[in-house]
């Protein structure tokens, strides 16, 4: 954790940075990955920096990366289930189907145990749901769903997540 509030800043402008590349452009991951780079450097604790980096390595298919990012991340910040999840993704595509299918609990375990701490939070349930549709598939997706849309009937939010169901093509992991 850095000592003063500069470092503290810079950690948090460069994990910016590394998130808007990413998210920017597909050209623009390397710049992404030297801000994230950069970031952790000042702040080896900082979570948005190992979720990006693991979202970027993922997408350019480098999946021992995204392995390792997951490790480090948690030595040194907390095992989320996005992260877990990102950690399957990687290992099932490279045809570690053992090891990603160990993967793929922790992230339900993980899944589990947040939403329990935290039950409306919609981050969560619609990474549960996005998890499910990758894992069990639409129709286990669809399902838990429609369990979410008793609790919260109108959110636009998982309305919008119900279409991505419809349209296979909207859903992105």
């Amino acid at each position: 954790m850095p000592k003063d509030y500069k470092a503290l800043v810079d950690s948090a402008v460069f994990s910016y940075l590394g998130r808007f590349y990413a998210e920017k452009d597909t050209l623009l991951l390397d710049s992404a990955i030297v801000c994230l780079n950069k970031a952790l450097r000042i702040n080896e604790n900082l979570y948005p920096a190992y979720y990006y980096k693991a979202i970027v390595y993922l997408a350019e298919g480098k999946h021992q990366y995204v392995v390792d990012v997951v490790d480090s991340a948690f030595v040194f910040s907390y095992p989320t289930p996005d992260l877990y999840f990102f950690q399957g993704q990687a290992l099932a595509q490279s045809n570690r189907e053992q090891q990603a299918e160990d993967v793929f609990r922790q992230t339900s375990q993980s899944f589990a145990e947040w939403l329990e701490c935290y039950p409306d939070s919609l981050v969560l349930i619609t990474g549960e749901l996005s998890f499910i549709a990758y894992h069990e598939g639409k129709d286990a997706a669809s399902e838990k769903l429609e369990k979410y849309l008793k609790k919260f009937p109108d959110n636009p939010i998982l309305l919008g997540f119900r279409n991505m169901l419809d349209d296979e093509s909207l859903l992105v992991y």
